[in-house]
């Protein structure tokens, strides 16, 4: 991790994007990020953040988060028409200090079973910067 304001990090995260069924014809996922220090995994967490993606029309979707922090995240973003990639901005942040505004990328590369996650992140202080990129190994689980 990386942000002008902030001293350069490693860290390691976990992932869970699962469908869940819903009476509607909206598609939900719920979404589960988990994140910690290389040295500390299991000792001390990082970062926590749940939310719950929907899709609002073809190809566009909305992303509502909730962070450890007691923050709050709204976005909005677009698919591409290969479905492999998807360019999220935020449209409100609540209760995150100086944080005004979010952008986050997410790439499938199916060959490699990987997901790319990139955030990008602006402060009162801070134009639009890049702050992570997280690149997760697909498993799977059928529960």
């Amino acid at each position: 991790g990386e942000f002008p304001t902030m001293k350069d990090f490693e860290y390691g995260a976990r992932a869970v994007y699962r469908r869940v069924p819903e009476k509607t014809k909206a598609y939900f996922i719920h979404t589960s990020v988990e994140s910690w220090r290389p040295d500390k995994r299991g000792d001390v967490g990082m970062h926590y953040e749940n939310g719950f993606m929907r899709c609002t029309a073809a190809r566009e979707v909305a992303w509502g988060l909730a962070h450890n922090f007691a923050g709050t995240e709204a976005a909005r973003g677009i698919v591409n028409e290969a479905g492999t990639a998807a360019r999220f901005e935020s449209t409100g942040v609540g209760n995150v200090g100086k944080l005004k505004a979010t952008a986050r990328e997410l790439k499938v590369d199916p060959e490699k079973g990987t997901l790319l996650d990139t955030f990008a992140m602006a402060t009162a202080a801070v134009p639009l910067t890049h702050h992570l990129a997280t690149s997760y190994t697909q498993t799977t689980c059928f529960l």
